[in-house]
């Protein structure tokens, strides 16, 4: 899937700003009009870290409103639809998502789904019972839907999800909270390999991406490009082997002297705590494979 668009509220130079993207998108004009800010925004929308943000980063020293970045997506493919779930309902053309970050702080992921609106009241009860109560009172109340019975709040939210995905033609767009590890967030989330941005700032060092690790932006790429699986194996068994052979060097050539050093060593010991011995032997040491294109 890609960007169709994107909002950004109250971030930096930005006070609300709604751009729309298409295969190629180019930003021109004066320096401090904030073009470098709406890619710093979707940065953060797709990779920042909880607390990366502060005051300072309010539009106009704005810290009594929210920041807001919100994406909109298009050109969904199935493997999108069965990664996003009832999130991109079939019938769905765009899927849409939204990062803030209160005042107080707080950071959240929203989205807007397809649901069926009489699910909303249950869908944001804050406990098992009252999810149920109120399940149980639709079903009463509006028995042409056809509800299952459910005893459980899973059992609730399995039914809802079935029902609506039998029936798109009554969804419509509604707001719904949203996991905390949806989208990246808070580790493993579910757009991960669906949709990776990757900021290559104009300032990049080239002496800090000569070591092709998976954070570099160099490694980033990559991994999204090159199927390094192979290689991976290769270089394993290259730092295994290299690692026994370090072993047996410190063996062949510090035994000896180790050996003598114990030995002189428990002497002082023993004088002072009879029964008493020390070992002196050489440790082993890691080695960490630095991986280079």
């Amino acid at each position: 899937m890609k960007i169709q668009s994107a909002r950004v509220r109250n971030f930096r130079t930005l006070k609300d700003v709604t751009i729309d993207f298409d295969s190629v998108t180019t930003f021109i004009g004066p320096n401090g009009t904030g073009k470098s800010t709406v890619l710093r925004a979707l940065d953060w929308y797709f990779n920042g870290k909880p607390g990366s943000l502060t005051e300072k980063d309010c539009s106009f020293g704005a810290i009594d409103e929210d920041i807001e970045v919100q994406v909109t997506f298009y050109d969904l493919t199935e493997n999108d639809r069965e990664a996003l779930g009832k999130y991109a309902p079939a019938g769905a053309d765009t899927f849409t998502a939204w990062k803030q970050r209160s005042a107080s702080g707080v950071e959240v992921f929203s989205a807007n789904a397809k649901s069926f609106p009489d699910f909303n009241d249950i869908k944001a009860a804050t406990s098992a019972t009252a999810k149920k109560q109120l399940y149980a009172e639709l079903r009463q109340t509006r028995t042409e839907l056809g509800l299952p019975a459910a005893t459980s709040g899973t059992a609730v939210d399995q039914a809802m999800t079935t029902w609506e995905a039998a029936n798109t033609t009554q969804l419509v767009e509604a707001p719904e909270a949203l996991q905390t590890n949806f989208f990246g967030f808070n580790s493993g989330g579910k757009m991960s390999g669906l949709f990776d941005f990757v900021l290559v700032t104009a300032d990049l060092r080239a002496s800090e991406e000569s070591l092709d690790g998976k954070a570099s932006i160099i490694g980033r790429i990559l991994e999204r490009s090159v199927d390094r699986a192979a290689a991976d194996e290769e270089i394993a068994t290259i730092v295994e082997d290299a690692r026994a052979r370090q072993q047996r060097v410190y063996e062949d050539k510090f035994k000896a002297q180790l050996e003598t050093m114990t030995a002189q060593l428990n002497e002082v010991v023993t004088s002072y705590t009879p029964g008493r011995a020390v070992s002196v032997m050489p440790a082993e040491v890691e080695l960490k494979a630095a991986h280079r294109e």
